[in-house]
């Protein structure tokens, strides 16, 4: 599945590939913005050992980059799934039309190839080439996807209960008061599920606090930061009610907000959703969820920032292995 990042990121990110920070003037609270719609539909394929991400834009074209022909850098990664293995490629494809650059965590199970699962994002610079690339000029995505989330995907849910489902979240942070910083957020996310009312909601940092590093972006962020981790501490993006389908799996809507236990917030908007795997663990429920979030926020003092990213969340049984 593919989620269109909203329009107020590409304006924070403005002409900062390779660089630090920047400067800004744009507000990232977009509560009059699209924040972009999820689409539930294939984006990859993996066989043979070699991964391919593809999408179509928003003109209608399609792109593609391939493991074989496209990596940039490749680096390990500790995927939270039970069994697997897991490695983080970054692509870079450039033609006469642009330029292509995309970011996938994968993770798979060398015992049987066709379980695996990606997430990451794509960034698409029309007419644009390196060492001249802009944001501000260019379209995002983020991807989550894998054999298990398919459009014709049937997940299982048990008639009554609940669950808690638990795992890594992260993506691009975006601090604004004087200046502006681009930087990687992580924590974890804690869904929990109602399987009686069909409903999810939840919490990325709750468990444990956000923290800032530089994991997988630094090849185009640039690895010289400043300490942003304070800035982030003790923020959590409270993520509101949702029913999903019971068929399907999936998951979608408004109600993304960010919150300080110090601070008033004075100002926050966003939306998340995803889908649930089809793959049932031992107890019969899906293995997962996964999907995306975005929220804007305002703080007492005049501080801006935005959190856009993805996340995998494991059932218990799961985490259990």
């Amino acid at each position: 599945m593919i989620k269109r990042l909203f329009p107020v990121l590409a304006l924070a990110l403005c002409a900062c590939l390779g660089l630090a920070g920047c400067n800004s003037q744009s507000s990232p609270v977009a509560a009059d913005e699209d924040l972009g719609a999820i689409e539930f539909g294939r984006n990859s394929s993996f066989a043979g050992g070699h991964l391919a991400v593809f999408l179509v834009l928003e003109t209608g074209e399609f792109r593609t980059v391939h493991s074989l022909t496209d990596v940039y850098a490749q680096r390990p990664f500790e995927t939270p799934i039970p069994g697997h293995e897991g490695t983080a490629l970054t692509f870079l494809k450039v033609d006469e039309s642009g330029t292509s650059v995309a970011h996938a965590a994968l993770s798979w199970d060398p015992e049987d190839p066709g379980d695996y699962l990606m997430a990451g994002w794509w960034a698409e610079f029309p007419g644009q080439h390196p060492s001249e690339l802009s944001f501000a000029n260019s379209e995002q995505y983020a991807l989550v996807d894998g054999p298990e989330m398919t459009p014709l995907s049937r997940s299982q849910f048990p008639a009554g209960g609940s669950a808690s489902y638990v795992g890594p979240a992260g993506g691009l942070y975006r601090y604004s008061a004087e200046d502006s910083v681009i930087d990687e957020y992580e924590g974890m996310i804690n869904l929990q599920v109602d399987f009686a009312d069909q409903t999810i909601e939840g919490c990325i940092g709750c468990l444990g606090d956000l923290v800032t590093r530089r994991a997988h972006f630094s090849e185009f962020l640039g690895e010289e930061i400043i300490d942003t981790e304070s800035l982030v501490l003790d923020h959590e993006i409270h993520l509101g009610a949702l029913e999903f389908d019971e068929l399907t799996g999936q998951f979608s809507g408004d109600g993304a907000t960010v919150v300080h236990p110090d601070l008033e917030i004075v100002e926050s908007d966003g939306d998340w959703g995803g889908q649930f795997s089809e793959r049932p663990d031992v107890a019969g429920l899906p293995r997962l969820a996964a999907g995306f979030s975005s929220a804007g926020f305002q703080d007492e003092n005049g501080v801006e920032g935005v959190f856009v990213g993805t996340f995998v969340a494991l059932s218990p049984d799961l985490r259990e292995e």
